[in-house]
């Protein structure tokens, strides 16, 4: 089953501060590494700080 979700119900969800365009359909979730256009992803670890600008996602969760 595929999950579509907005990124303004995905940060509402998690009570998240929304940084850009909250009408953006998000359809999975994957590894900055894995993740493709429509999957959203997560970044919380320096290390993985190259990952960032090859990673196709839509958006990302990051700590504040």
């Amino acid at each position: 089953m595929e999950m579509k979700k907005s990124l303004k119900e995905i940060a509402d969800a998690l009570k998240g501060r929304l940084i850009g365009d909250g009408s953006i359909q998000i359809k999975g979730i994957n590894s900055l590494s894995e993740a493709k256009s429509g999957d959203i992803s997560f970044y919380y670890d320096p290390r993985f700080r190259d990952a960032l600008k090859d990673t196709k996602a839509s958006a990302l969760i990051v700590k504040e």
